[in-house]
């Protein structure tokens, strides 16, 4: 009996000894990334370059390694030379439960070396694809030279032109819709009307930058504005956000219209002043 527990505790310091063993031979190195940079490209010259990315997906010679918040300390077990790609992650429809990686965004990539218990800093820098379309029905609205929307028979404001510095997101203009305390209603489309915009399902994505009072609807005539189907809402924000609306399933769905215009708008009750701030408004699709 004497020798049965000898060699029970012998079997047990053996398999804690390999266990820790084991543990000590897995020393991970460290990638830190802070954020990642939309650098300007050709494709900008009409687009300011501000992003809104809240995550990364990282890839390890090619092996999906997992979606990361920014900014981002992640241990890195395959050690060794490598090649590390990166892909920006964006609040599709402006909802933090679902994130997509968005596909009009360059990859990073690099050949790098992570060493046990060594930190790699990067601040990966990307592009949009060249192949991308800014809609050319549309070109979109920075605000700069005019305002490219019409208000609607029943809107009490229009989107007009602000300079003042404290509410300009980018440039010397941003729009603005401005309710006084004695009205209710605003809304506006787009004086251009989209019939080259791809119903087949491909991604297509409007990029806009907003601040506002009072919550707000996206949504898209078609038709000669003759049928209107709200898309999304928005809620108040006193700073400048950035959101991707994603409308691939919208054009797809009602891909029978002739022709489309998107429009803002929002209600609010009597008695307050209400503002909605707009700038950098863009449709994205691939060539």
């Amino acid at each position: 009996m004497r020798y049965l527990y000898l060699f029970l505790f012998l079997l047990i310091c053996s398999f804690f000894s390999c266990k820790d063993e084991n543990l000590k031979a897995i020393i991970p190195a460290y990638l830190k990334v802070e954020d990642v940079v939309v650098v300007n490209t050709p494709i900008l010259q009409k687009v300011w370059p501000n992003d809104r990315i809240t995550d990364i997906n990282v890839f390890i010679d090619d092996q999906f390694l997992g979606t990361f918040e920014l900014p981002a300390l992640i241990p890195i077990q395959q050690t060794g030379s490598v090649r590390l790609k990166i892909r920006a992650v964006i609040y599709n429809n402006g909802m933090s439960n679902d994130r997509q990686d968005y596909p009009f965004y360059s990859t990073f990539e690099l050949d790098t070396t992570f060493v046990p218990e060594q930190e790699i800093a990067l601040r990966p820098e990307i592009e949009y694809f060249s192949t991308i379309e800014l809609n050319g029905d549309w070109d979109g609205e920075d605000f700069e030279v005019g305002v490219a929307f019409t208000k609607t028979a029943t809107s009490e404001t229009k989107l007009i032109q602000t300079t003042d510095p404290i509410n300009v997101f980018n440039g010397n203009r941003s729009g603005v819709a401005r309710l006084e305390e004695n009205q209710q209603f605003f809304e506006t489309y787009t004086r251009e009307e989209l019939t080259n915009v791809p119903r087949t399902g491909v991604p297509v994505y409007l990029e806009f930058n907003y601040k506002s009072t009072h919550s707000f609807t996206l949504s898209i005539y078609t038709n000669n504005r003759t049928q209107q189907q709200p898309i999304l809402s928005f809620r108040p924000r006193s700073e400048y956000t950035k959101v991707y609306v994603e409308l691939s399933s919208v054009f797809s769905t009602l891909f029978t219209a002739s022709n489309y215009n998107l429009a803002f708008g929002y209600r609010k009750p009597l008695g307050e002043k209400g503002m909605l701030y707009l700038d950098n408004i863009k449709l994205f699709y691939f060539k």
